[in-house]
């Protein structure tokens, strides 16, 4: 199997982590993402699925858009973690506990 191609994702997530001074099984912990996958992201080696990168841009703090290099705008959570939009209610989702 090919690595994936460098992107920024791998940087980002170090740049954040440092910041947030979690070191990587910390990070592991906050996130429930493998501490031995968040290596790999960060070398290149692997790239996360949508989900693993969704838990680490929510422990860290940060926009998934930011985290995968999609905008610059770095620490506007797009996400509200208090339920879900109303028009998706319908489907079962209601308000987080």
């Amino acid at each position: 199997m090919t690595p994936p191609r460098n992107t920024p994702f791998g940087e980002r997530l170090m740049e954040a982590r440092r910041e947030k001074g979690l070191g990587v099984r910390k990070l592991s912990e906050l996130s429930g993402v493998d501490f031995r996958s968040i290596y790999h992201y960060e070398d290149h080696s692997r790239s996360p699925n949508i989900e693993a990168a969704a838990a680490l841009a929510l422990a860290l703090d940060c926009s998934l858009d930011w985290l995968c290099a999609l905008d610059e705008t770095r620490n506007e959570m797009p996400i509200q973690r208090t339920g879900c939009k109303e028009e998706i209610q319908h489907i079962g989702c209601g308000e987080a506990a």
